[in-house]
C-alpha cells in the first residue's frame, strides 16, 4: 500500500465531524434537488392586423339647406348622437330621423368605407362638431366616423362597446384620436372594448373668423335627445326639470319678496 503522505487529499467539510477534518475518501455525492419546470408562457391571441378590421377618422361635412340647418340646430344636432348614413359617389350621406339628406361628406376615406360597406362591415357616424362661419351666416359640421367587420371573431360586441366609449368622451368636449395602431387594436380586443384613447388630438384647422357652436352636450342637449327618440320616462323627466324650475323662478320673483 503507498504511504499516506503520497496520496492525494481533499479537504473538506464534513457535515458530522470537526471544519477542516482532512480525509482520504472523497465526500459522497449529494443528490441535486431535481429542476423546476419551465412553463411555457401562454400563447398571445393570434389578432388579425388593424386595418382587416376597424377603421376611425373624423371628416367636416356641409348641411344641405334649411333642412341642414336645422339639423346641426335643433334637437338631432347633439354631440355624440348617431347620426345615419348611406354611401353614395365619392362620399357619405347625413340622414335626419325621417331619412332626409340633411347634408353631405366626401373624401377618398369616406370612400373607402363605403367599399368596406359593401363587404358588409357595419359603418357609425357620430357628430362630433359644429361650426358657425359669421360671414356666410352658415354652418359645418364635422362627424366621427368609425367602421368594423363584425364577423371578425367577437369585433361585433367588442367594438359596440368601444364606439359607446369614445362617444362618451366626444360628449364631454373632447377629440379622442379615432385611429388605432396594432398595439392599440390588440388592447381594445383584449379588454372586450373597454380599453379606448383618452388623450385628445388638435382640432383640423378651422375657417377665419368661424365661431365653435357646438363641441360638448348640455343638460338640454340630453333632454332634447331623448325627447327625440321618444322615451317616455325622460320626457317625464323633461317636464319635472322644466316645472321645477318655474317653480323656482315663481318663488324667487313672488313669494320670497314676501317672507
Amino acid at each position: 500500500m503507498p504511504e499516506k503522505d503520497q496520496q492525494e487529499t481533499r479537504s473538506y467539510r464534513d457535515p458530522l465531524g470537526d471544519a477542516g477534518f482532512t480525509s482520504l475518501l472523497e465526500p459522497p455525492d449529494r443528490p441535486k434537488p431535481p429542476a423546476e419546470p419551465i412553463e411555457d408562457p401562454p400563447d398571445k391571441p393570434d389578432y388579425p392586423a388593424v386595418a382587416d378590421v376597424y377603421q376611425g377618422f373624423y371628416q367636416r361635412f356641409e348641411p344641405q339647406g334649411e333642412a341642414g340647418r336645422r339639423f346641426l340646430i335643433g334637437v338631432e344636432g347633439v354631440i355624440g348622437m348617431p347620426v345615419a348614413s348611406r354611401a353614395i359617389s365619392g362620399g357619405r350621406e347625413l340622414l335626419d330621423l325621417g331619412g332626409q339628406t340633411v347634408a353631405t361628406a366626401f373624401g377618398p376615406r369616406l370612400a373607402e368605407l363605403n367599399e368596406y360597406e359593401q363587404a358588409g362591415w357595419l359603418v357609425e357616424c357620430r357628430l362630433a362638431l359644429s361650426v358657425y362661419l359669421p360671414d356666410t351666416e352658415s354652418f359645418i359640421g364635422e362627424a366621427a366616423w368609425m367602421a368594423y367587420d363584425p364577423r371578425q371573431s367577437g369585433a361585433d360586441a367588442i367594438f359596440a362597446v368601444f364606439i359607446e366609449n369614445i362617444t362618451s368622451r366626444i360628449a364631454e368636449g373632447s377629440h379622442p384620436r379615432l385611429s388605432l395602431d396594432q398595439d392599440q387594436f390588440e388592447q381594445v380586443m383584449e379588454s372586450t372594448g373597454h380599453w379606448f384613447l383618452t388623450k385628445s388630438e388638435p382640432l383640423a384647422d378651422l375657417p377665419k373668423g368661424s365661431l365653435i357652436h357646438k363641441r360638448r352636450r348640455n343638460w338640454a342637449d340630453y333632454l332634447a335627445q331623448a325627447a327625440a327618440a321618444h322615451r317616455l320616462g325622460c320626457n317625464i323627466a323633461a317636464w319635472l326639470f322644466l316645472a321645477a324650475i318655474a317653480g323656482t323662478v315663481i318663488f324667487l320673483v313672488f313669494v320670497l319678496p314676501r317672507l
